[in-house]
């Protein structure tokens, strides 16, 4: 097998695979669709094979068939897996790239805590300006490095236990505590003294982060491509890969939520819910064909890291706000990326959900919404790019589709851990779950189980104000909405104050023998109601921030 390295268009390394003959351990149809694999040409998706299956009832149903395990084509990257005990290639969930964090929600002056794999890590910028990830501890003492500060004066992140500082490469620069320059640097240059490092690089507007902290992984990354969206190109600004301008229809949402990585998966890979999670919302669950669902295998991107593990479906369903039968995509790029295809009524629009795995029973998603501008209304192009209210749309928008969701897959997670195995588990005889069984067969056979297999669950959290949180799982992470937030906050303080002017002024003119019942003072007290009425309607509005009570059986 042989690679060839070259600079790549961003920086770092493009390795590339030089063609050469399928696997001997493959069968000759899968050597085939290897071997045809390096003959296709980038830009022109894939077809999926697709084969007939005939379940208990006889039933001949299709699947989808994303060829064998092996190596990408040429202008992908290659693969960096690891062998299971049963000789089965595992999918080596350590070895790859995670969004963490929006970059327009980052703050170069303080350290950014966030979980990964079960891992504690922090982000930071260095006085080099680049952005930096290590573990989240100390090696003196192991207190949290996120609760650090970056010195101003040469950029290093400085403990702010003891004071020790370090450099960007995880190298301890100073310890205060030595007793003079030659004790400190012997101190220093003690391998014990520095902090694992993990890769990070930003592309699509979003930091992402290589899970794994082994001393090769500054040179494994440079083997793999995050899972960008694949209709979108990696380039500053915000384009379509035919260099099409594209545009936000909303502004990007991060939320935490509080049930396992392959339940959110599940749950952003089935459309099949929307009508009923999310009725009245962006579904409707009474109109006669909301449960009408077609899905049938689709047609697959080329230029995403990891094919193989990969797959689209065709979709034809009801949709409220499309008033009526629309047809679409769903797409799965491993590992931890979602793609809806919907229709919008100028064309098109791409809704990219990045997952993170963060702690057991704990993940992370990343939300936005793209379309291109050439086909957006003049008005609504103007509306998008200038006058979106940024954390209106997050309190009515996404925090609201994903309060609807949390308690029903908290449940599930839950349920997952008393069945030996999900996919078993699950009744599922309608097209509707397609997506939901290849998901679960894919991770029971090649995913090891998901990224944090085997890891014990935390006791189940059954407080609404703390399954429904907002405050920790978005506000406090989002500037958009902490903006929000303060504005609201200073506005209910202004209607206050107004109020009080009025009483005073009321007072005054009360005293000088104004009539009560004079249009004066009738005026005055509209006015003092409509300041308590607007405190009333913004403190309504300021807990949008915080938590929002959801109960399906009320939903009507």
């Amino acid at each position: 097998m042989k690679f060839l390295a070259s600079p790549g268009p961003h920086g770092g390394l493009t390795i590339r695979e030089l063609p050469v003959a399928a696997p001997h351990c493959l069968t000759s149809r899968a050597r085939n669709v290897a071997c045809n694999r390096n003959k296709q040409v980038k830009g022109i998706p894939a077809l999926a094979d697709i084969s007939s299956t005939t379940d208990a009832l006889g039933i001949v149903s299709e699947e989808l068939v994303l060829g064998p395990s092996g190596l990408t084509s040429t202008d992908q990257s290659t693969q960096v897996e690891q062998e299971g005990t049963s000789g089965r290639q595992s999918f080596n969930w350590h070895k790859q790239w995670y969004p963490v964090q929006f970059v327009c929600n980052l703050d170069p002056k303080v350290p950014y805590a966030f979980d990964l794999l079960a891992q504690q890590l922090v982000l930071w910028r260095d006085g080099e300006e680049q952005w930096r990830c290590f573990e989240d501890r100390c090696p003196h003492r192991l207190a949290p490095m996120s609760e650090g500060r970056i010195e101003p004066s040469d950029g290093t992140l400085m403990c702010s236990y003891h004071g020790w500082r370090f450099r960007g490469d995880g190298t301890c620069v100073d310890i205060p505590q030595s007793l003079n320059a030659k004790a400190n640097a012997a101190a220093c240059s003690s391998s014990r003294a520095s902090i694992k490092t993990h890769p990070v690089k930003i592309a699509q507007d979003k930091m992402w982060v290589w899970a794994d902290s082994s001393p090769s992984n500054f040179i494994d990354c440079q083997m793999v491509q995050p899972a960008l969206n694949p209709f979108l190109a990696d380039i500053p600004g915000i384009h379509g890969v035919d260099g099409r301008e594209m545009i936000q229809m909303d502004r990007p949402l991060l939320r935490d939520v509080p049930y396992s990585w392959d339940s959110l998966i599940e749950n952003i890979t089935d459309p099949s819910h929307v009508n009923w999670s999310h009725h009245g919302h962006i579904g409707e669950r009474g109109d006669e064909m909301s449960g009408h669902m077609r899905m049938t295998p689709g047609m697959q991107p080329q230029n995403i890291p990891w094919p193989q593990h990969s797959w689209s479906m065709a979709v034809e369903s009801f949709v409220k706000r499309g008033g009526g039968m629309q047809k679409w995509e769903v797409h799965y790029f491993a590992p931890n990326l979602a793609v809806w295809y919907l229709a919008v009524p100028w064309g098109r629009a791409y809704l990219t959900l990045h997952t993170v795995p963060t702690l057991p029973g704990r993940s992370r998603v990343l939300a936005s919404v793209y379309t291109a501008a050439e086909t957006v209304p003049w008005f609504l192009r103007l509306v998008f790019k200038h006058f979106t209210i940024g954390w209106w749309d997050h309190i009515h928008g996404g925090n609201t589709i994903l309060d609807g969701d949390a308690q029903l897959i908290l449940g599930q997670t839950y349920a997952n851990i008393e069945e030996r195995s999900p996919k078993d588990a699950y009744y599922m005889p309608a097209q509707a779950d397609r997506l939901v069984s290849r998901f679960r067969r894919w991770l029971e056979n090649e995913g090891g189980g998901g990224p944090m297999a085997g890891m014990p669950l935390p006791p189940m959290e059954r407080r609404k104000e703390v399954l429904l949180d907002r405050w920790h799982s978005h506000t406090a992470q989002c500037k958009t909405c902490q903006r929000g937030f303060k504005l609201v906050k200073a506005a209910q303080l202004a209607a206050v104050a107004l109020a009080v002017v009025l009483a005073w002024g009321l007072a005054a003119a009360l005293g000088q023998g104004v009539a009560p019942l004079s249009k004066v003072s009738a005026c005055i007290l509209v006015g003092m109601a409509a300041c308590g009425a607007a405190w009333v309607a913004l403190r309504r509005l300021a807990q949008g921030f915080v938590y929002v009570e959801w109960n399906h059986a009320l939903n009507d």
